[in-house]
């Protein structure tokens, strides 16, 4: 894919000194007629953020299916019965710890993190939509379904796989990741990756030993958010484009007719 950007620079002129009939504004440009020069160029537009729209939609279509089941009655995969145990990891706290990790470009690159933070973004988002489409679609049972049932309890139909365990992963890879590639200290980042990836798996932990998913869907989660994570942030940091600049400027004043000099120059980017 080539990506080609034209822009118009305009000429310098200087006030040329007066001759017998009055004075002549000249074009006042010792540059060559063309140049050819760097390998990343500096006229390319920010790219437009469509990962943002992306990411919204994503996180709309999710909370579609977080919210209305397409498989209510028919799950597609068995599941097992245990007793009823209040959660300790609720879902807020994990969105709390995703929105604390979000600024982190921010804080590592200034205003260029916007980037990694649109990356990140879009990660949860693509996260979020493929737990909440799978669970809406499989309709397995919690294995306290029944016993929360008994109990007065909220008892769901959203087993497979789990939330929790994908969001955990998903954000400490993507950050662990981030980290290793732009933190000034490996030590540093590498000690970072161990605490969130102990945190992610003390959190989908939880969500096994207090009958709330299967080993299945802990596995599966963890390994949904691991990869995802994995292939969005590569494809951020291979987004960066090589390009050559090809830049044309108005003529010498003592190259051709006054007529033949352009008011302005043009300048070409091809990024590939």
């Amino acid at each position: 894919m080539v990506l080609v950007t034209v822009v118009f620079l305009p000429a310098a002129r200087a006030a040329a000194e007066p001759s017998g009939t009055g004075t002549a504004d000249t074009l006042a440009s010792p540059a060559p007629a063309f140049a050819l020069i760097a390998p990343r160029p500096s006229c390319f537009p920010p790219e437009k953020p469509y990962d943002l729209a992306a990411a919204l939609a994503l996180f709309g279509g999710g909370a579609l299916f977080y919210r209305f089941h397409l498989n209510e009655n028919h799950p597609l995969l068995p599941s097992d019965k245990k007793s009823f145990i209040p959660q300790s990891v609720p879902e807020a706290y994990v969105g709390i710890g995703l929105a604390a990790l979000s600024p982190l470009p921010f804080f590592t690159e200034g205003k260029k993190g916007f980037y990694h933070f649109r990356g990140y973004l879009f990660d949860a988002a693509a996260c979020f939509f493929l737990y909440s489409f799978t669970t809406s679609a499989t309709g397995r049972r919690r294995p306290n379904y029944d016993e929360a049932l008994r109990l007065g309890e909220k008892a769901e139909k959203k087993s497979f796989f789990s939330g929790h365990a994908t969001m955990s992963f998903s954000a400490a890879t993507y950050t662990s990741l981030y980290l290793y590639k732009y933190a000034s200290s490996r030590t540093a980042s590498a000690l970072a990756a161990v605490w969130l990836y102990s945190l992610a798996a003390y959190v989908a932990y939880t969500r096994y030993n207090e009958h709330y998913h299967h080993l299945s869907d802990i596995i599966t989660g963890a390994a949904v958010g691991t990869g995802v994570s994995y292939v969005v942030f590569t494809r951020y940091e291979k987004k960066q484009r090589a390009g050559l600049r090809l830049a044309f400027f108005p003529l010498p004043p003592e190259l051709g007719p006054e007529w033949s000099r352009p008011p302005a120059g043009i300048e070409i980017c091809a990024g590939f």
